[in-house]
């Protein structure tokens, strides 16, 4: 059955149904309202609720499949509730690292029920690193102790692990999961032509399907329980620093007992540790260069860092973590290749800047990036730039990627599986609060359909999966208010591809959005895609296969909530389907255009 609901309900009074809530810690879901504007239609159409259902109790089940969108595909109902409840959830948890993490760990529907962390380590054998503290103030050295020793039993957890896992698989997984994401930019440095890339649709020999299944069969072997205990481990102690970071503004006295190779500036401390380097700097301007570090409070200034990157050691292997905490001052942070500036790459890395007008320039797997662990930026405050090229702005594969900015009006461009981005085992999210923020997904790798017209993104809200092999993950861009421009192309702004979810949610603000195909709330093979607007004159412009459109067995919705609205599209757009989808477009009030 082809169902394809176009819809302008002019209702205010059931544009925002009451929902009532399952537990959502169980995996249960937002019961959807019995009046709202798609169901009085329904029943106008004499249709019910099942006819826009698709089954998938008969397909073969798979490791990395989530049970939500299995959920939203039988029931479409539910999709909207349930970004109003994320919304909710979103709101109380940006206050801290840990509650950040957890939000994001709970929509990969990972076991973390059973996470206790005991807030308190064991420092019987570190009574070297006591030694070497002793000439800070007693309550700082405490804080810096705390946290050394969480590290200790967080890198424990995440080695943990991967014990099944022997060094050649694991570096396996690394070197043929990464090469995976990054085949475009390879393709293109390499100056792969457009037959080539067309080739790679043919499906595959039977050696290459051997090869990626066995690194799928591989990264399923993990013990993710391990992996995100220590992750959550590890948030726990930066929330814990920061909030006695007053113990470690009382260093005054200049102790450098390691090398400070790569350091210039206002150094107050720098401490060689055997998990990396414990550095804290004053509120002079400094410069941080290629440092292997645990752990680096900055106080204040005009900083910059440089190829500060977190990666794991694989001979032998042991996962690594390290954290950034930076203060106040216009901060520039920069990398020559990736992998850094929040990049989770198994281990942990945050990086957490409190005050200031920033700079963050990278290339690939970076600013939130998680891949085989969990990657955060989080920026507090100022008008910042975001500038990144391959997975990041939070993107996360096999592990959980994740960009907060609470307040400026800030620019964020990437080009390929950026803002909100969600591969194979991962979750990838871009939240942020207040602001006129710009997001643009840049137009360098060509789609073989449109050569040199149109560009992949799979950005701004996307889940992606690799087909016949691998269930997608879950990508969010999340924006509360301000008057926001959305701007990319193929495969965004809430959009997915084989069995996973993407979701672009705006609270508020007059915002435009812009992109080309297959977006705007499109879902295509088994999947599921959103875009949600919920108030503001808002503008939609794309090409083909968006604004609410299901293709081939998924759901594509796009719900704007209120608002004087304007819609173009040239073809298969606004409220349309094919194969077995269902798109619906619902518009809850306003004087609105439709072209």
């Amino acid at each position: 059955l082809l169902i394809a609901a176009f819809l302008t309900a002019c209702l205010s009074k059931t544009a925002s149904p009451v929902t009532t809530m399952d537990n959502p810690s169980q995996g249960s879901y937002p019961h959807p309202a019995t009046n709202g504007p798609l169901e009085v239609l329904l029943r106008h159409l004499r249709l019910t609720n099942g006819d826009l259902s698709i089954n998938t109790k008969n397909l073969t089940n798979e490791p990395f499949r989530l049970r939500k969108v299995g959920v939203f595909l039988e029931n479409p109902l539910k999709i909207e509730p349930y970004a109003r409840h994320l919304s909710e959830r979103i709101n109380s948890s940006t206050v801290s690292i840990t509650k950040l993490t957890e939000l994001a760990l709970r929509e990969l529907e990972s076991d973390i029920n059973s996470f206790n962390d005991p807030n308190t380590y064991s420092t019987a054998n570190d009574n070297h690193l006591t030694h070497l503290f002793k000439h800070i103030d007693e309550n700082a050295r405490d804080e810096l102790l705390h946290f050394f020793t969480a590290a200790q039993t967080g890198q424990v957890k995440m080695n943990e692990a991967f014990k099944a896992l022997s060094q050649n698989d694991i570096g396996y997984l690394g070197n043929y999961l990464s090469e995976m994401i990054l085949m475009d930019k390879i393709m293109k440095r390499e100056g792969a032509t457009l037959a080539r890339k067309v080739d790679a649709q043919i499906p595959l020999k039977k050696e290459e399907q051997y090869v990626r299944e066995r690194a799928f069969r591989i990264a399923g072997s993990i013990e993710e329980t391990q992996l995100y205990d220590g992750a959550l481990i590890m948030a726990s102690a930066v929330d814990r620093l920061l909030k006695n970071i007053g113990s470690i503004k009382k260093i005054g006295v200049e102790q450098r007992s390691a090398s400070t190779l790569g350091l210039r500036g206002d150094i107050l401390f720098c401490q060689d540790t055997p998990l990396g380097k414990i550095i804290i700097g004053g509120k002079g301007a400094t410069y941080y260069n290629s440092i292997r570090a645990l752990l680096i409070v900055d106080l204040g200034g005009d900083d910059e860092y440089h190829n500060i990157t977190a990666t794991p050691t694989f001979d032998p292997f042991t996962t690594f973590s390290t954290a950034i905490i930076d203060l106040e001052g216009n901060d520039l942070y920069t990398a020559d290749e990736g992998y850094s500036q929040g990049s989770g790459t198994f281990g942990f890395n945050c990086l957490i800047d409190q005050a200031g007008n920033d700079t963050y320039l990278s290339h690939d797997f970076s600013q939130g990036s998680g891949f085989f662990g969990v990657g955060i930026l989080y920026d507090s405050r100022g008008n910042d730039r975001y500038r990144s090229d391959i997975m990041g702005q939070g993107a996360g594969a096999f592990g959980c990627g994740l960009l907060c900015d609470l307040e400026g009006n800030d620019s964020y461009y990437g080009n390929l599986y950026t803002q909100g981005f969600g591969f194979v085992g991962g979750v990838g999210l871009l939240l942020d609060v207040s602001g006129d923020d710009s997001f643009f997904v840049g137009d360098t790798y060509s789609d073989y359909r449109e050569p040199g017209v149109a560009f992949d993104s799979f950005s701004q809200g996307c889940g992606l999966g690799d087909r016949n092999f691998a269930s997608g993950g879950i990508g969010v861009l999340w924006d509360k208010k301000g008057n926001d421009s959305y701007r990319s192309n193929y495969f965004s702004q809430g959009s997915s591809y084989w069995f996973a979810l993407g979701l672009l949610i705006d609270e508020e603000g007059d915002d435009t959005y812009q992109a080309r195909r297959y977006t705007q709330g499109s879902g295509t093979h088994f999947t599921v895609g959103a875009l949600i607007d919920r108030s503001g004159n808002d503008t939609y412009t794309s090409w083909g296969v968006s604004q609410g459109c299901g293709y081939d067995y998924s759901q594509g919705l796009l719900f704007d909530g209120e608002g004087n609205d304007t819609y173009r599209a040239d073809w298969f757009s606004q409220g349309t389907s094919g194969i077995a989808g269902v798109g619906t477009l619902i518009d809850g009030s306003g004087n609105d255009s439709y072209n």
